[in-house]
C-alpha cells in the first residue's frame, strides 16, 4: 500500500537527471552522457533532405526523408518524414510503418522545452536514454527499440538546488510504463566535504500492460544513496550503495562507485568509470527497464520473464568518455546472473569532426547475453543505427545509413492458428543529401 502511495505522489513531477553540478558553490559533476541532439541556446536549426534508395529485408525501395530540426531559445523540436516506395517490384508507398505505435506522430522525432541543466526540462515524443540513479531498475531506456512501430513518450523535468524529481510516461497514446525517481540532497548548504555532496534517491515504476496472462501490472520500488569522498574540479569520486524490488517478485541490493576525470592532460581526454557489484534474488534484473524492454513486454511477456530469472550475483559497468571534444563514447554491460541469457550490452559513439569531412555515428544494444563474447552477434535481440556523411560541397553530402531492430511478425502453423515470431529488419539507405543550416 505504501509502494502504491508514493508512487501516486510521484506522477504529477518528471524527470529530472540528477546533477549535482547545478548547486551553487560545487563542481560539475555527473554522467557524461551523449546528447543525439544539441541542446545550446539561441534561434537556429538545420534542414536535412535526402533522396536515394533503401534495401529493407531483401525489398527494394526509393527513399525520401525530410528532417527539420529547430531551436527557439529553450524550445527544441525535431522531426522526422520517411517515405519508402516500392518493395515488390510496383511503386507504392510503404505505409506498414505508420499503421502501428504512434503511426504518424512518429514523424515528430521530439518537442522538448529547456534541457537538463534548466530548471524545467519538459517534452513528448521518443525517449533517448532514460537512467534513474546508478539503473538498478531503469537503465538506458528507450521506446524506440522497434524502430517503425516506435511509441510517443513524455516527460517533465524538475530540477531545484535541493531535490530533484523526474517521472516519464513510455507511450501517451496507451498508458503502460510510468516511472519516477525523487532526489534529495538536505545538506547542500553546508561547507563541509562528505556531507554537502550526501544524496538520497527514491525509484518508482509502473506498468500496467505486461502482456502476460499471469499478472496485467508489474510495480517496482529502488532506494539509494551515495556522497562524494573527493570532489573537485580535477577529480571527483563518488561512492554509492542500492536497494531495489518487484512487487509480489524478487529484490536486490548492490554497492558501486564511480571515477570521473573531466580534464584529462589539459582537457585531452575527458573519462568516467562506473562499477556496481548487485547481489540478486531470484524473479529480478537489474535494470530491467532497459533499451530491451519493448522487445522484452512483446516477445516474452514482462512477467513471465521475470519469474524465471535466478538469483546470484552481477556486475554494472560503464565508461563515458571524450577525446579532444571530437570522440565521444559511451559503454556499459550487465552480466547475467547465474550465466543465464540475461546479460545486456549498450554502446553509443559520436565521431561529428575528428574525421572531417566524414562524421560518423553509432548506437547499439544487444540483449539476452549469455556472456560478454556474443556481444558482437546481431540478431533479434539487437538495435543497431549507423549513419556515416561524407561532405562533397557546404550543402550536399553522400549518406549511408545502417539500422537493425527487431520486428514483430504473425504467421500461420500447420493447424492454421497465428503465431508470433520475432525478426531482425535491416536497413540499408544510401542517400544524396542536402543539408542547410541558419
Amino acid at each position: 500500500m505504501r509502494r502504491n502511495l508514493l508512487f501516486l505522489l510521484l506522477l504529477p513531477f518528471g524527470e529530472v537527471h540528477s546533477q549535482l553540478g547545478s548547486i551553487s558553490g560545487l563542481p560539475e559533476s555527473e554522467p557524461r552522457r551523449i546528447r543525439a541532439y544539441g541542446e545550446s541556446d539561441g534561434y537556429h536549426g538545420d534542414l536535412r533532405t535526402g533522396l536515394g534508395f533503401a534495401t529493407i529485408d531483401g525489398g527494394n525501395y526509393l527513399s525520401l526523408n525530410f528532417q527539420p530540426n529547430l531551436q527557439m531559445g529553450k524550445l527544441r523540436a525535431a522531426f522526422d518524414l520517411e517515405f519508402y516506395f516500392g518493395g515488390d517490384g510496383s511503386f507504392k508507398f510503404r505505409d506498414d510503418m505508420y499503421d502501428d505505435g504512434a503511426g504518424w506522430l512518429r514523424s515528430i522525432r521530439h518537442i522538448y522545452w529547456g534541457s537538463e541543466a534548466d530548471t524545467l526540462h519538459t517534452g513528448v515524443g521518443t525517449l533517448y536514454d532514460v537512467t534513474y540513479g546508478s539503473g538498478m531498475l531503469v537503465s538506458h531506456y528507450n521506446n524506440a527499440s522497434n524502430w517503425d512501430q516506435r511509441k510517443f513518450g513524455f516527460l517533465i523535468d524538475f530540477n531545484f538546488p535541493a531535490f530533484t524529481i523526474e517521472t516519464f510516461s513510455s507511450n501517451l497514446l496507451d498508458q503502460q510504463l510510468l516511472a519516477g525517481r525523487i532526489a534529495a540532497i538536505p545538506f547542500y548548504r553546508y561547507n563541509a566535504p562528505f556531507v554537502n555532496t550526501l544524496e538520497f534517491g527514491v525509484t518508482a515504476m509502473r506498468d500496467t500492460d505486461t502482456a502476460s496472462s499471469k499478472a496485467s501490472t508489474l510495480s517496482g520500488m529502488g532506494l539509494d544513496v551515495g556522497f562524494y569522498p573527493i570532489k573537485t574540479n580535477g577529480f571527483q569520486w563518488k561512492v554509492f550503495a542500492e536497494h531495489a524490488s518487484y512487487e509480489d517478485y524478487g529484490r536486490a541490493h548492490g554497492f558501486g562507485t564511480i571515477f570521473h576525470m573531466p580534464d584529462l592532460w589539459n582537457d585531452v581526454l575527458d573519462l568516467e568509470i562506473l562499477y556496481s557489484l548487485r547481489l540478486v534474488d531470484d524473479q529480478f534484473i537489474p535494470g530491467y527497464v532497459n533499451p530491451a524492454y519493448e522487445l522484452n513486454r512483446a516477445r516474452h511477456g514482462l512477467i513471465d520473464l521475470l519469474e524465471t530469472a535466478p538469483d546470484g550475483m552481477s556486475h554494472f559497468t560503464q565508461i563515458y568518455s571524450t577525446i579532444f571534444d571530437h570522440l565521444h563514447l559511451r559503454a556499459n554491460y550487465s552480466s547475467p546472473a547465474d550465466n543465464e541469457p540475461l546479460g545486456m550490452f549498450t554502446a553509443e559513439a559520436s565521431l561529428p569532426q575528428l574525421l572531417d569531412p566524414v562524421e560518423l555515428s553509432l548506437s547499439y544494444s544487444k540483449t539476452h547475453m549469455d556472456g560478454f563474447g556474443d556481444f558482437t552477434d546481431v540478431d533479434e535481440n539487437s538495435v543497431v543505427r549507423a549513419i556515416a556523411d561524407w561532405r562533397m560541397t557546404s550543402l550536399l553530402y553522400l549518406s549511408v545509413l545502417y539500422r537493425a531492430h527487431w520486428i514483430e511478425k504473425t504467421s500461420v502453423d500447420a493447424k492454421k492458428l497465428p503465431v508470433k515470431t520475432f525478426e531482425k529488419q535491416d536497413t540499408f539507405r544510401p542517400q544524396l543529401v542536402l543539408r542547410y543550416q541558419w
